[in-house]
């Protein structure tokens, strides 16, 4: 796409792709300039891949995430600070923004690995109506400028109802360069029962998923 049978372009002019998904029979695409096209791909007949359907929201998403086949979630950029957006998709014709966070009001600027490395993000499928995930992000606190690298943890309800999807999040384990560790180098996390091993470069911080504020560095 486009070609001699749907000639349309993907997108306007000066307009860069930011994320790609493929799930089943759908295609996902964002663009950025100021704002974020969400291009949902009908890829029903492989042969003639088609637009379904486009939404236009402030800031941008560099990864996508299917939770569910009614709702898809988007890790990336509003402002200077880090995102992540929900979208009911279950009319593909008709995507719709089911709300965005900014990772958060604290900082002055923020990003997350996860934008374009998948492996820095942990997605658990706990149960049918509760999944839960993980998702670090770093930048600059407000006023000090400080250094930070954060861990957010969150819990999606009823993941398969765009209508009824609830996020509840315990809060985010947390590092500055104050606390004498070495926050550069690869990020992952695992997420075991109600344990939470948030690995950054050669550092290894633990907490109880529903006190994260009391982490600490495993020794």
């Amino acid at each position: 796409m486009p070609n001699d049978q749907r000639p349309d372009e993907l997108g306007k002019p000066n307009e860069d792709l930011y994320g790609v998904r493929f799930i089943g029979d759908r295609g996902y695409l964002v663009t950025f300039e100021r704002t974020d096209p969400l291009y949902v791909i009908d890829l029903t007949d492989a042969s003639d891949p088609k637009i379904a359907g486009t939404l236009e929201i402030p800031g941008f998403s560099n990864f996508l995430h299917p939770v569910s086949e009614s709702v898809l979630m988007g890790i990336g950029q509003i402002g200077q600070l880090a995102k992540i957006e929900f979208f009911d998709v279950a009319d593909l014709t008709a995507p719709l923004s089911l709300g965005a966070i900014a990772l958060d009001s604290t900082m002055d600027y923020s990003y997350s690995p996860a934008e374009w490395n998948r492996k820095a993000f942990t997605y658990w499928r706990r149960a049918e109506d509760q999944h839960r995930m993980a998702i670090p992000v770093e930048g600059y606190l407000k006023d000090s400028w400080q250094w930070v690298s954060r861990l957010y943890l969150f819990e999606i309800n009823n993941p398969a109802d765009p209508a009824a999807l609830t996020l509840i999040t315990p809060g985010y384990l947390s590092v500055t360069e104050q606390d004498g560790l070495s926050l550069w180098g690869e990020q992952r996390s695992i997420l075991h029962e109600d344990a939470v091993f948030w690995v950054i470069g050669q550092e290894v911080i633990t907490s109880l998923w529903g006190n994260p504020s009391q982490a600490v560095r495993a020794e």
